[in-house]
């Protein structure tokens, strides 16, 4: 037991002097615009309006990284032609634990240009009580996307664009996907 403490003391003090690994904490903040072809949410448009707030992190190695996290969504249940930011419309929550992978192309200490790619597996967690009658049921309690994203860093601040394909149906015994694109501004912390 103290063999395998020593060890472990050891490696993690002494391994990061070979290599350049570093841990970077990031709180998020964003725009979620699923898009959707589900007859019963898009009788005014195609467009579903949503929020995201979530803490991840990135664990570099030189310039790669793993990024991983938990964000909470809100997502309209209906669309909307607008984006009307506070809507007050029903909404349905999600917890997503995104799995990624990036690499950053242009990195200084203070600006950093990157891209990213991954899966983002989402649960659902509730639904809003609602005049559409759509309720948990209606949904599937599990959803995987495949995301695609770039970002801007300039240091605390990022900016980042991702866009998420739907790889499971959204909708319980409904073959509709959702696909969407995701607007986050975040902040480091180191």
């Amino acid at each position: 037991m103290f063999l395998r403490f020593i060890l472990l003391s050891a490696s993690v003090y002494i391994l990061p002097c070979y290599s350049q690994k570093s841990i970077q904490y990031l709180g998020q903040i964003g725009l979620i615009q699923q898009l959707t072809d589900y007859p019963l949410v898009k009788q005014k448009a195609k467009i579903i309006n949503g929020w995201n707030i979530g803490a991840q992190f990135r664990y570099y190695k030189n310039k790669f990284y793993l990024n991983s996290g938990l964000d909470i969504q809100t997502i309209d249940l209906e669309s909307n032609p607008k984006l009307e930011l506070f809507n007050r419309q029903p909404v349905r929550y999600n917890l997503s634990i995104p799995l990624r992978i990036g690499y950053d192309f242009f990195h200084k200490e203070e600006f950093k240009i990157r891209v990213q790619t991954g899966f983002v597996p989402t649960f659902l967690l509730s639904v809003d009580k609602n005049n559409l009658n759509l309720e948990e049921s209606n949904y599937n309690r599990f959803n995987l996307d495949l995301q695609f994203g770039i970002g801007i860093e300039f240091y605390p601040i990022t900016l980042d664009y991702s866009y998420d394909l739907g790889l499971i149906n959204t909708y319980y015994k409904e073959e509709f996907k959702t696909n969407g694109h995701f607007f986050t501004l975040g902040l480091l912390f180191n």
